[in-house]
Parts: structure tokens; C-alpha cells; sequence
């Protein structure tokens, strides 16, 4: 497990939208597994200026691992949790099974930089991270989306994360974005929730896709007491009707995407694919595109991020 440039953006990202970084827990002790130059690019993509000579300090700090950046963001006490202490983790915990009572609530920022999907009991895995997020905390997820076969357990869709970090379960999503994985020239997008496009937001893609999602407990409900489903069912179900309009939209979508598959021949930006002149190369109610540095200085927390840079 380990810190690349697209996830050191999203972290910082999520600093710039106020996530509170004062008592972090990662899944999983992270690594540093970027250069010094790409860490000083990725905060360049938020926006910030990081001088080569400190970003070989982080990178070079306690071994490679990514205490000194959370520092940097403002952790004090910084704490990890793994199934094993191979790599010096804070805390050993099966996240197949429930963490104990002293652990919930207690932590600012749960940060997920790639774990959960090698945890074959999701559900307990998730709720597990959930339910150590502090009420006002943040719950940060990094999950494979696309083209990750044999990573993981598992690859996640944004109607997973939409539902389950809801309001039912006492969550906000505040934002998702996918980008392609390892990939510098690709843009950044915003993920729609289904619910509120009325339909599914799938994607066919010829590289690896990563989804970055920030959730803002807003209360301390039962999590998972109700089952999530997938909003267009869910949707059926509780009208007893089939909504032939979104038939037509998911139709119109498979042909896009084939015909996109059989007339392109280029990456155009490094997730999406297709013959620009001809079809687009998304769809827009879909995923939007987004300009990091722009969302980073928007953030009610950015100016005190910028401050915490200078010192």
C-alpha cells in the first residue's frame, strides 16, 4: 500500500475541503511510493507550492512511510491499523471483523488509501471505518474502479459509495472523482450520484481507474441497519413501474460506448476514450470535469493549508 501522485492530490484535496487531519487513521501503514519531484508536482495540482528540498524530506523521512505528510497537514498523533504488524502499524486489527467500542468515534479523519478492497467481509469492513469516524470527521476512501482484476477482492462502483456513505447511515458525500490510476497527463472528474441522474453511471475504460471519495459524518446513526440497494431498483420497486425514458438513456449509453470502442484508436486523456470529432467521449450528466487546483482554492480550509506550507 502506498502513496502515489493522484492520491497525494486527493489528500490534499481533501485538507483543502476542511477535513480535519488533527487524529488520522490510516488502513493500512502507507508508504511514500513517489518520487520527491512527483510530490512536489501533486501539490503543484492543488494549487501549492512545495520546494524540491522538503519534498525530499518527506519523501525520505521514517523509512518511506507517510506520517511526515500527514504532519505537514496537521496531524499530532497519526495512527494506522493492519492485520498484521509487519509494517509497524499502530494498531492490529482484522477488519473482517468489528473493531472494538473504544475505537469508535474516535478518529478526525479515517483515511482509506487502499485497503478495503482486499478485505473479503466488506460490509464489516466498511462499517468498521465508519464507525471510527469522529461525528464532523471525514471518511476518505481510494478504491480501485475499473481494470484492477486480480488487485483485490474487489473493484467498487460510485453507486456503492453514494449509498452507503449516505444519509441513512449518518454520511454526506461531499465529493467523488476518478482519475486514471498512475497516469499524470489524465484530468480529474467528478462522479454524479445515479439517484440524481436517474439512472446508472457506468464507464468503459482501457486503463486503470481509481475512485476518490470524501464523507462527512454528520451524525451517529445504525450503520447498515437498513441495506443498501441500488437506486434504480430501489427506484422500481417503490413506483411498481419501469421508467422506459431511462431504458432508452442506458441504450443510447451501450451504443456509445461500443461504437467508441470500435472508432477510437487513441487515448484522448487517459480514461476516456474516443473519436472526438465523432462522439463524445463521456457522458456529461455523468462525469464532469474538474479542475483540482480550482476545487483545492475553493476549500474553506486551502488558506490555512497554504499558511501551514509557509512556516
Amino acid at each position: 500500500m502506498g502513496l502515489d501522485r493522484e492520491a497525494t492530490t486527493a489528500l490534499l484535496l481533501a485538507r483543502a475541503a476542511g477535513a480535519d487531519f488533527t487524529h488520522p487513521l490510516m488502513l493500512g501503514r502507507q508508504r511514500m511510493h513517489i518520487q520527491p519531484r512527483d510530490l512536489a508536482a501533486a501539490f503543484g495540482t492543488a494549487g501549492l507550492d512545495l520546494p524540491p528540498a522538503r519534498a525530499r524530506e518527506l519523501h525520505d523521512a521514517r523509512d518511506g512511510f507517510v506520517e511526515p505528510l500527514l504532519e505537514l497537514l496537521g496531524a499530532t498523533d497519526p495512527a494506522s491499523m493492519d492485520n498484521s504488524d509487519f509494517e509497524g502499524s499502530t494498531l492490529v486489527h482484522d477488519l473482517n471483523e468489528p473493531v472494538p467500542d473504544q475505537l469508535k468515534g474516535r478518529y478526525s479523519l479515517v483515511w482509506d488509501g487502499g485497503t478495503l478492497e482486499h478485505v473479503f467481509n466488506f460490509p464489516t469492513a466498511i462499517a468498521n471505518a465508519m464507525a471510527m469516524t469522529a461525528v464532523g470527521g471525514h471518511y476518505l476512501g481510494m478504491a480501485p474502479a475499473n481494470n484492477w482484476m486480480g488487485h483485490g477482492f474487489f473493484q467498487f462502483s460510485p453507486e456503492l459509495w453514494f449509498r452507503v456513505l449516505g444519509p441513512e447511515n449518518g454520511f454526506q458525500v461531499e465529493w467523488m472523482l476518478i482519475k486514471a490510476s498512475r497516469h499524470p497527463a489524465s484530468r480529474w472528474y467528478r462522479i454524479r450520484d445515479p439517484q440524481e441522474v436517474g439512472e446508472r453511471v457506468t464507464l468503459t475504460a482501457r486503463t486503470r481507474g481509481t475512485v476518490y471519495v470524501l464523507a462527512r459524518r454528520t451524525e451517529d446513526r445504525p450503520l447498515l441497519a437498513t441495506t443498501p440497494q441500488q437506486s434504480d431498483y430501489a427506484d422500481a420497486w417503490s413506483t411498481g413501474t419501469v421508467d422506459r425514458d431511462r431504458g432508452v438513456d442506458r441504450l443510447k449509453t451501450r451504443v456509445r460506448s461500443t461504437l467508441n470502442d470500435r472508432l477510437s484508436s487513441r487515448v484522448t486523456d487517459g480514461l476516456f476514450t474516443a473519436s472526438t470529432w465523432l462522439l463524445p467521449a463521456h457522458d456529461k450528466r455523468h462525469f464532469q470535469r474538474v479542475e483540482p487546483r480550482e476545487m483545492a482554492r475553493s476549500g474553506p480550509g486551502f488558506a490555512s493549508l497554504r499558511a501551514s506550507l509557509e512556516h
